[in-house]
């Protein structure tokens, strides 16, 4: 066998395989030694036909297909392996990214055959002083604070949200937990989902239309009431910007909210906390402990952006395809989470699948470049996980993941093993790049 390799742009190189027709002829014999395991031959037990009874029952189509193969099958692996031994045109080792793609160029029964394989690498990448980069970021990392005025938002939500509500007869007021029948029109035209029962509010919050509810104070149970409100410019709601929508309102229930005071009692009801202090220091560390987290993941992606901007290496464009396709799945996920329809989502924002790839690929090729700057960074400090980091990166995708047994049985172990030891080799860099000092 002999063989010659050409690079070619993104990342990519072609293969061409030269096989001997003795070479061949064993691929041939391969193929008819397991077509006469197969084939039924009348008169004969299956792997006892002569071959040329088997041959002349598939015919020579067929055999050659199946010859083809073999060769195929035998001699890439081959090839691949030996250009990992051997120095070759590739300036970095051969490390295949998916199946080749086969180019059959010359074949003659009984001859020599001849082929191409071409296939996706892995890029040669140039890192920079990424220890640098990370050093001049973790000199700008934040220390995260809590104010006062956190822990007291915080407590006045927890307040809010354990008040007792009793029902009144008086008219609405600021605060008041109220439900309301309500029908929305816009000149003369009811609006699609413009009309509620017994719909709740809180009076005072501003979770409806600017205004609203200040349109609701004074009203009492079982008065109606029509009002008109324009809805602002900057409105969420694009279609209603500007228009005047005409409200009939049904109040159907007042309710009077009683919110406790922030007193031990209170802390002591929430949880194991012996008095208000207690719940205040443990709000107080939640709050940090979350700043910190986010501070943290800023810091990772700020340092790594800035290693990979200045990282050198051509992007394969098959790993750009594959992070698109990534992509798209995981927005079709969130719409199947929001018991939407995926082609109805299309229809609504006017576009397709292959207009949002386009629009996605600068940002799929910033993802695969950060992947592959990540992957030399371990390469070139030896950082692997070890058994403990892969257990626990495993247990917290499946623990995102919340699937049952036999949702988890239908995994590809290989797959998942794969995206899992990335995310603890990738864990352990940004330590790494973290430690820098």
């Amino acid at each position: 066998m002999n063989y010659h390799i050409t690079s070619l742009p993104k990342s990519e190189i072609e293969i061409k395989i030269e096989l001997t027709p003795e070479e061949v002829a064993l691929a041939t014999q391969k193929a008819l030694e397991e077509m006469t395991n197969s084939v039924d031959i009348d008169g004969f037990r299956k792997g006892k036909a002569p071959q040329e009874l088997v041959r002349k029952k598939v015919g020579e189509n067929e055999l050659s297909r199946r010859t083809l193969l073999y060769a195929v099958q035998d001699s890439y692996p081959q090839a691949l392996k030996e250009l990992q031994d051997r120095n070759n045109p590739v300036a970095e080792p051969v490390e295949p990214i998916g199946p080749p793609k086969i180019q059959v160029t010359k074949f003659v029964e009984g001859g020599a055959l001849e082929y191409t394989a071409r296939l996706s690498i892995l890029p040669a990448l140039t890192l920079p002083d990424y220890k640098q980069a990370a050093k001049a970021v973790l000199a700008n990392k934040k220390n995260p604070e809590v104010s006062e005025k956190e822990v007291g938002d915080s407590i006045a939500w927890l307040k809010k949200s354990r008040a007792r509500e009793i029902t009144v007869t008086r008219a609405v007021q600021e605060s008041d937990r109220v439900e309301v029948d309500f029908e929305a029109r816009v000149a003369g035209v009811a609006l699609e989902n413009g009309k509620s029962q017994n719909h709740p509010i809180v009076v005072g919050e501003g979770r409806f239309l600017p205004g609203f509810e200040k349109e609701l104070v004074g009203m009492k149970e079982g008065e109606e009431k029509t009002f008109s409100l324009v809805v602002p410019a900057d409105y969420a709601e694009k279609e209603l910007s500007g228009k005047t929508v005409d409200f009939h309102v049904v109040v159907k229930l007042v309710q009077e909210r009683i919110i406790p005071e922030a007193d031990d009692a209170f802390a002591a009801a929430l949880g194991n906390f012996k008095n208000i202090d207690e719940l205040k220091t443990s709000i107080r560390q939640g709050i940090l402990t979350e700043k910190e987290e986010k501070e943290r993941e800023r810091t990772r992606i700020a340092i790594i952006e800035a290693v990979a901007e200045k990282t050198k290496g051509e992007l394969p464009t098959l790993l750009i395809e594959r992070e698109l396709d990534k992509m798209l799945a995981e927005l079709k996920a969130n719409i199947g989470r929001m018991k939407l329809d995926w082609t109805a989502y299309l229809a609504n924002i006017k576009t397709g699948e292959e207009e949002l790839k386009k629009g996605w690929a600068k940002d799929a090729e910033r993802r695969v470049k950060i992947a592959l700057t990540l992957r030399e960074i371990a390469k070139v400090e030896k950082i692997e996980p070890d058994e403990t980091e892969l257990q626990e990166a495993a247990s917290k995708t499946l623990a995102r993941m919340d699937i049952g047994e036999e949702e988890l049985k239908k995994i590809d172990r290989g797959v998942f093993l794969e995206y899992n030891t990335t995310i603890a080799r990738n864990e352990k860099v940004f330590k790494f790049l973290e430690g820098i000092v």
